[in-house]
């Protein structure tokens, strides 16, 4: 059973910064980006495969995953024997307002979306067991919230992101290829450098060398979710992108810059995937 996807929301709007412990038994079953977050996830122990933009990446324990805001991902696979648990650290531009002194230089790495950014990051056993430590921690303060919780969530932070960059100075960008599902990732390439053409499910079996309904049921055992709406997913994740720009550009022409028939067919599709409608998640963002 897949499990249901619980937006970030902080309690808190002078204090960005949320911390959950997880364990998945089974794929997340939605793909979705966020907004303004930054995500860190940590995970502790299992085996799986995380979704990122296009591209598919390994995860196991001691593994230290970065996503960035507007970028589409999700859970695909878990290990039968070996459930995914992980720490899961969320926060903004705005977290280190009040902490302005705290604010490390490094963390525009962390927040700059390059194109060979190093989205997973394996550790050293040494540095493995800090990392383990700094999570655990920052859980506990969260959770408890005792005398200058937020300073000791800030602090702790900040080490974090030093040890991730320190990480990712060590490990240059590489592609994490995962041999199982390299017909996969040709077809998340595919539907990538196509995005804002009209797609069709024949074309791209056709580019793979694959049967149509072969392909599709391929895709939905590798990835967990229909061809049609990762496509539609991935378009919406585009909408959103063009929709933060100013100045602003007119509903109508994002639609047909991304190949859809009609304005009511952009605006239905983007609220079953945004769960709103583009001019209200224009308003929502300028307004953040």
């Amino acid at each position: 059973m897949k499990r249901k996807f619980i937006p970030v929301k902080f309690p808190n709007k002078d204090f960005q910064l949320v911390v959950r412990k997880n364990a998945y038994f089974s794929p997340s079953g939605q793909l979705h980006s966020q907004f303004r977050e930054i995500e860190i996830h940590y995970f502790t122990e299992g085996k799986g495969t995380y979704l990122i933009n296009n591209k598919l990446y390994d995860v196991a324990g001691g593994s230290l995953l970065i996503i960035h805001r507007n970028e589409l991902h999700n859970i695909v696979s878990v290990g039968k024997s070996y459930p995914l648990k992980f720490y899961s650290i969320y926060f903004t531009a705005k977290t280190f307002d009040n902490f302005k002194d705290f604010k490390p230089y490094l963390l525009k790495n962390i927040f700059r979306c390059r194109p060979d950014f190093v989205h997973v990051l394996n550790m050293k056993e040494n540095k493995a067991f800090e990392i383990d430590y700094l999570v655990r921690s920052m859980f506990g303060d969260y959770e408890k919230k005792e005398q200058a919780w937020k300073e000791a969530l800030i602090v702790q932070l900040v080490r974090l992101v030093i040890l991730a960059n320190r990480a990712m100075s060590q490990n240059p960008a590489k592609e994490n290829k995962l041999r199982k599902k390299e017909d996969m990732q040709k077809v998340l390439d595919y539907i990538e450098k196509n995005i804002l053409k009209e797609l069709f499910v024949e074309n791209i079996a056709s580019e793979v060398g694959l049967s149509p309904n072969y392909l599709s049921f391929k895709f939905k055992r590798a990835l967990g979710m229909n061809l049609k709406n990762y496509i539609n997913a991935r378009k919406i994740n585009e909408a959103k992108k063009i929709l933060e720009r100013t100045p602003p550009e007119k509903i109508i022409s994002i639609a047909y810059s991304l190949s859809f028939k009609d304005l009511s067919h952009f605006n239905h599709t983007f609220k079953k995937f945004a769960g709103l409608s583009p001019s209200s998640y224009r308003k929502l963002v300028l307004n953040a």
